[in-house]
């Protein structure tokens, strides 16, 4: 038998959230067309909703999103900040935004915890 260990990465931050449907939209295109960094794992369709991330390596991805009660919100990372000069990665690394949430989850958690919406997204390796 062997001996596995996994390590934890964790960044915490804020939460933003991409318009209804856009994130939905976003993970249609991407199935259809295999356009993901990494393949998300056969269970995709169990996450409690979609992210988008700075790091575009982290595309496909499942994390684990840390809500300010403590409660653990399995995500699929579907999209990427992108490189716009005024947008994208340098906004969100400007504004510590660490996760953009899909509207469903983003209004659930807000209901729950107002805004601004801090957040922890871990991912295991």
């Amino acid at each position: 038998m062997a001996n596995v260990m996994l390590a934890a990465v964790a960044v915490a931050g804020w939460a933003s959230a991409y318009d209804p449907g856009v994130m939905d939209a976003t993970v249609a295109y991407r199935m259809d067309h295999g356009l993901w960094f990494t393949p998300p794992p056969h269970d995709w369709y169990q996450v409690a909703g979609y992210v988008a991330v700075n790091d575009c390596a982290r595309v496909g991805e499942v994390a684990t999103l840390i809500d300010p009660g403590g409660r653990e919100w399995r995500v699929l990372v579907a999209d990427c900040g992108g490189a716009e000069p005024d947008g994208g990665a340098a906004w969100m690394t400007a504004n510590n935004i660490v996760a953009e949430l899909d509207a469903g989850l983003w209004q659930r958690l807000t209901a729950t915890h107002g805004r601004p919406l801090r957040v922890e997204l871990r991912y295991e390796y």
